[in-house]
């Protein structure tokens, strides 16, 4: 995700096409910051989830879901 001036984003887009498999223009400047933020908050609370409810199947135990 990157934000900037859709020239500038062309112009810098062979460096891109290096450094990632793909690159998405999301607007102006800092608005490519605020969506890998959220993006990262999404995955963030994803892994918490994930996390608790593996303690919870982990402390019920297999034999409490027979």
């Amino acid at each position: 995700m990157v934000g900037g001036a859709p020239a500038d984003v062309t112009r810098v887009q062979p460096l891109f096409d290096l450094l990632a498999r793909w690159t998405f223009h999301t607007g102006p400047v800092d608005i490519g910051l605020l969506a890998t933020l959220c993006n990262n908050m999404i995955a963030i609370t994803t892994q918490a989830l994930v996390a608790k409810a593996m303690v919870m199947g982990v402390s019920e135990g297999p034999a409490n879901f027979a």
